[in-house]
């Protein structure tokens, strides 16, 4: 079903977290959450426009102070965006 793949995909993302510093993990949470929320948004379009601005938010180049962070958390984003194709190539089958 879509939603246990989507969980099982989502649960990969966060055990890959695990071995990350405090920061990197509370961060990796937080887009986490966020990337779920997107899961849902319909229509496609809406969805993309607001994952990129997820994207520009921890953009390294954003943040310039927690450059460590934020590449973390971007690399970890750019592995969701796969999570949240798989949800859409299911839902469309």
């Amino acid at each position: 079903t879509t939603s246990s793949a989507g969980a099982a995909a989502a649960a990969a993302l966060r055990d890959s977290a695990t071995a990350a510093c405090p920061e990197v993990e509370k961060a990796k949470a937080e887009a986490l959450t966020k990337l779920m929320k997107l899961r849902d948004m319909e229509p496609k379009e809406a969805r993309m426009k607001e994952f990129r601005a997820l994207l520009r938010q921890w953009h390294p180049d954003k943040n310039p102070s927690r450059v460590e962070v934020a590449t973390a958390v971007f690399q970890f984003l750019q592995k969701g965006k796969l999570l949240m194709e798989a949800d859409l190539a299911a839902a469309s089958t």
